[in-house]
């Protein structure tokens, strides 16, 4: 089964930026897709669209991976429109199509960690100002039952809130 490989994304990501660049940094994102388009081969599997959203693979797959050209502080997105940062800049100089997708992933992830912790801080601070760290959570339907103090705090939390909710 043929699929988008990581280097070709990568390509996507490269061809993206060079496409600002090559306008003085900024476009909205259809005319970033109609110029990656133009620049690039793409192959009937590229252009074929997913069936059950009718997205057209390449096109949903670099604003996928848009998120980790954000991420990564290459491009800032506002409004429908994509602007090149002086960060995006040195990427597009510095880095391989598949190096860009690399350091894409690694920092969405690191993003994502990051703000994993800070929420997961934030529920066990709420925990603890309700008094609910240390005991024992009901269950709730719909919440997921996990082992372990954390786990219980975001259950107490959440049902604490459901009932400052229905007051």
């Amino acid at each position: 089964m043929p699929t988008i490989t990581h280097e070709r994304i990568g390509a996507y990501m490269k061809t993206a930026l060079q496409a600002l660049a090559d306008v003085g940094g900024e476009l909205p994102s259809r005319e970033v897709r109609a110029e990656v388009e133009k620049r690039l081969s793409l192959n009937e599997y590229e252009r074929a669209t997913y069936e059950k959203s009718g997205y057209v693979r390449w096109q949903y797959t670099l604003h996928f991976y848009s998120i980790n050209m954000k991420h990564a502080g290459w491009i800032r997105k506002r409004s429908g429109t994509w602007s090149l940062t002086d960060d995006g800049r040195e990427a597009l100089r510095k880095f391989s199509p598949i190096e860009l997708f690399n350091r894409g992933v690694e920092e969405y992830r690191k993003y994502d960690q990051a703000r994993k912790i800070t929420r997961e801080a934030s529920i066990t601070e709420e925990a603890e100002e309700r008094g609910v760290l240390h005991g024992r959570a009901p269950r709730v339907r719909g919440v997921a039952c996990q082992r372990g103090e954390r786990a219980r705090a975001h259950a107490a939390v959440l049902v604490a809130r459901v009932i400052d909710d229905a007051r």
